[in-house]
């Protein structure tokens, strides 16, 4: 794992990453990393880094989420709790692990939709 605390933000538009921005700054997150479905392809691990490039091929998720690195379980919570009072439509929502840190950001997303679908469904998923 790589000890940086930020988040990843993804696919969110202007006005909403300015709340997301200002939000996370004022709990003490002050690394906010943005990307986009170009960036798809990059894995976790390049994105926490800075190493984020684009590739249209086979970006085709364009569902927005929220990823959090290295956070207090705490601050991730309040973070979560506190989207609705900033009026942000609901986002999907991941922690790295050791495991998706080596999966690009397409397949990280493919997973969050897969959870979804079970949770929605009532059914268990298994990554």
């Amino acid at each position: 794992m790589i000890d940086k605390e930020c988040i990843i933000i993804c696919n969110f538009n202007e006005k909403e990453k300015k709340l997301i921005k200002a939000y996370a700054s004022m709990i003490g997150i002050k690394e906010q990393i943005q990307v986009t479905w170009k960036n798809s392809q990059n894995t976790i691990k390049d994105i926490i880094v800075g190493n984020i490039t684009e590739n249209l091929d086979n970006a085709e998720i364009k569902d927005r989420a929220i990823i959090f690195n290295s956070l207090d379980s705490k601050k991730v919570s309040i973070f979560i709790d506190n989207m609705k009072k900033m009026r942000i439509a609901p986002a999907m929502k991941a922690v790295v692990t050791e495991t998706s840190i080596e999966w690009t950001l397409n397949q990280l997303l493919k997973n969050l939709i897969e959870e979804r679908k079970a949770e929605k469904a009532g059914k268990q998923f298994k990554h």
